[in-house]
């Protein structure tokens, strides 16, 4: 069926915020698109008072909260929304992607350790001014999500404020979000459509270089000091975080690490996940790995594999999620960094 698309323009204001629905149930649903019936009226906005269309499916309902924020509707349960969020004070356009961000921004998935996630910039074509954020219930294949969230996020020229799309992907599918997201036009920064960002590069003085990837593998680097690997084209299972060392932390005689769990570097700072125990791979490097903490006999729903290099004032934190690769896959994949520096 043929799928028919038409523009419905709402005028936003900002007001307060709104947090992220979240469902126990899922459905797919293949929409056909069309123009949506009432128009939110324009009211005052401090920080922003701008427009943007937007495209449902037909029957999707937008509405506006006493808060000013847009809540979209199937008919029966809220799917998504528009929240505009003031970006927070001492953070750099480059920081946008990092949790400590996302967590003063207002987002609270990101506050739960126990959610996997996974990010992507510059995703609409919109240049510097648009990234994404999907948020997901970091369980095995065996057991059902109860958590699924996606987040669009487009920067307004003022650098002041954000507004934040999400879609609970429990209640819709991929397809028709991607639909929706890919729908939205904003005036204010639509010439930023004709300037894409720069694909993020490896920086030539970078103590690493990035050897061939296994079959069936993509490289997604979202930064100078964040790369992920992604399989089959949708599964992050793996990547390379490059974490600054806080002053006095690091301890070069230390040999069991333990300055790490001092630090409450990488893992080691999540309340949902306990140590297992690491040791020494011969290469100055430290292997750890860490799993939730479930009754005896059942299987982990969170079990991730480490190794730790220290270079110059950076920890470079490669990690693997244990429960998309095995080891043995783990250690191929950790072949394809290799560094040139000590």
């Amino acid at each position: 069926m043929k799928k028919t698309m038409a523009s419905v323009l709402v005028l936003v204001c900002i007001f307060g915020l709104i947090a992220c629905g979240k469902h126990e149930t899922s459905r797919d649903i293949n929409p056909t698109f069309s123009q949506n019936t009432g128009s939110l009226e324009p009211c005052k906005a401090e920080k922003w008072n701008g427009e943007f269309t937007i495209e449902l499916p037909e029957g999707y309902t937008i509405n506006q909260d006493e808060k000013g924020d847009q809540i979209y509707s199937d008919g029966s349960q809220t799917i998504g929304g528009m929240t505009i969020r003031a970006i927070p004070e001492g953070f750099e356009i480059t920081e946008y992607f990092k949790k400590d961000f996302l967590i003063a921004l207002g987002i609270a998935e990101a506050t739960d350790d126990s959610l996997g996630y996974y990010g992507e910039g510059s995703t609409g074509g919109m240049g510097p001014w648009g990234w994404s954020e999907e948020y997901f219930s970091d369980v095995p294949d065996s057991k059902d999500r109860t958590v699924h969230t996606s987040h669009q996020f487009f920067i307004m020229s003022d650098q002041k404020t954000v507004l934040d799309f999400w879609i609970d992907l429990m209640l819709v599918d991929h397809i028709t979000k991607d639909q929706i997201f890919e729908s939205i036009e904003i005036p204010e920064i639509e010439r930023y459509r004709q300037e894409p960002a720069p694909e993020p590069a490896i920086p030539q003085d970078a103590p690493y270089e990035l050897l061939d990837l296994p079959e069936g593998y993509t490289i997604d680097i979202l930064d100078e000091r964040c790369i992920i690997f992604i399989r089959d084209a949708q599964h992050p299972v793996a990547g390379m975080d490059i974490i600054k060392i806080p002053d006095g932390a690091y301890d070069p005689d230390d040999p069991h690490w333990i300055w790490l769990e001092n630090a409450r570097l990488s893992d080691f700072r999540s309340e949902a996940v306990q140590y297992l125990g690491g040791m020494t791979d011969g290469d100055h490097c430290w292997v750890a790995e860490f799993a939730n903490e479930e009754p005896e006999g059942h299987p982990w729903r969170v079990h991730r594999r480490h190794i730790y290099r220290v270079i110059g004032n950076d920890l470079y934190d490669m990690w693997f999620d244990l429960h998309w690769i095995t080891r043995e896959e783990a250690e191929e994949l950790s072949k394809v960094i290799q560094f040139t520096a000590e």
